[in-house]
């Protein structure tokens, strides 16, 4: 596949995504920070990929780009069993640089070698982390304002001599 392709590949899933979101029933004030969430992650995935990329020469990302690109290789040819063995990495372990490198390169299998593309992806993947965040507390605290719960956190005015840390699960309750 083409970089283009998937770069646009990744494009239609945000758009995707965002519909869905538009359409899910939440209050309108609760849409427009999930929206503005994807478009901060958006905008902010690709301007690090051209800060560091154009200004810096590149970054840690090149790594996983280059070893991404060999594994994706790997998977294209039909080699499963050297890909399989090397997922885990030398010595089985599936966390770390190794793991990062090849869901680099299973996410190169599925829309090409689009560095664009990638930072799209895993930048989504890390807001996804931050909604799963969100979804776990407003259903374990259900007094929680689910609304001003993401603006604290971003923020940081959640921070409290008490626990000294953001989003605390110390400080759900008394957020009523």
């Amino acid at each position: 596949m083409s970089s283009v392709l998937g770069l646009c590949l990744v494009v239609v899933g945000i758009v995707l995504l965002a519909m869905w979101i538009g359409r899910g029933g939440r209050p309108l004030r609760t849409t427009r920070l999930l929206l503005l969430g994807i478009g901060t992650s958006v905008v902010g995935s690709l301007s690090y990929l051209f800060l560091v990329g154009g200004y810096y020469g590149g970054g840690d990302y090149l790594l996983y780009y280059r070893a991404g690109l060999e594994y994706a290789a790997l998977l294209a040819g039909g080699e499963w069993e050297e890909a399989l063995r090397q997922f885990g990495g030398e010595d089985g372990r599936w966390w770390g640089t190794a793991f990062t490198i090849h869901l680099s390169g299973l996410l190169f299998t599925l829309i090409g070698p689009t560095q664009a593309g990638a930072f799209l992806v895993f930048g989504l993947l890390g807001y996804a982390g931050v909604l799963a965040i969100w979804e776990a507390a407003r259903r374990s605290f259900p007094g929680l304002d689910a609304n001003r719960y993401p603006r604290r956190c971003g923020s940081g005015q959640a921070l409290s001599e008490r626990t000294q840390s953001s989003c605390s699960e110390l400080d759900w309750p008394h957020w009523g």
